[in-house]
């Protein structure tokens, strides 16, 4: 009885480790979750994108505005210039100016509404840095915590470790073996303890017989229904 005793006894440090373990597992997988982090950078790569292509319409308006401005020049010259006297060619260049004057007024409000679009996407830009660095703010502060509390947990597994590695020198090898394999099929419990007359691991009844057996024997008794070992303290 002492080796199931002892086995018992294994299957709660083994159950507090298999816990730990899972602990652990999951602030690794907190800690790897960059989710937020790259919805946000893949926001701020779209508004840069954006950005580019908002620079490159300013500049060719820019540079259309420029063309013009000259065109206006060179009209205003020969009209004010006293070059031209014929009075066709004289309208011909008016009619050329108004057109310029025109086409000036349509490439300033084109211009604008480009930089007032510039101007948003700046602010979307701003805010997505200012979120970015809030998040990376609080990814550090989790990482400095959670840390820690990995370290607790290691540190506690390593003492647990230990405990059960001298409980294992206590079971039989028959006993351990058979253990072990039920710690694989029974999702972790492979022994449960029998209180008023009750299997622990499925709940199912035991007659008086099937308990006075368990006592009294010192070898392994399994339950019928579930198949894990039973103990009876």
């Amino acid at each position: 009885m002492d080796s199931i005793k002892s086995m018992f006894d294994l299957q709660k440090i083994d159950s507090k480790l298999d816990k730990l373990k899972n602990n652990i597992l999951k602030i690794e997988n907190e800690l790897a979750n960059n989710t937020n982090l790259e919805i946000v950078q893949n926001k701020i790569n779209h508004t840069t994108s954006k950005l580019s292509e908002i620079e490159k319409f300013k500049r060719q308006s820019e540079n259309k505005l420029s063309e013009i401005t000259q065109k206006s020049s060179s009209i205003e010259k020969q009209l004010y210039g006293g070059s031209v006297s014929n009075p066709k060619e004289m309208e011909a260049i008016e009619n050329s100016r108004i057109f310029l004057n025109k086409e000036k007024t349509d490439e300033e409000d084109k211009l604008l509404k480009i930089m007032i679009y510039q101007d948003e996407f700046n602010k979307k830009l701003q805010e997505g840095s200012a979120a970015i660095n809030k998040i990376k703010t609080l990814m550090n502060i989790k990482k400095d915590k959670f840390s820690n509390i990995k370290s607790e947990t290691e540190i506690e597994m390593s003492k647990l470790i230990t405990k059960k590695e001298k409980l294992e020198t206590k079971i039989k090898k028959n006993h351990l073996s058979q253990y072990e394999l039920l710690r694989k099929t029974k999702n972790g419990l492979a022994i449960v303890k029998v209180e008023k007359n009750t299997c622990q691991g499925c709940r199912i009844a035991l007659t008086t017989t099937e308990l006075q057996k368990i006592i009294q024997l010192k070898d392994i008794i399994q339950c019928k229904m579930c198949n894990r070992i039973l103990y009876v303290s």
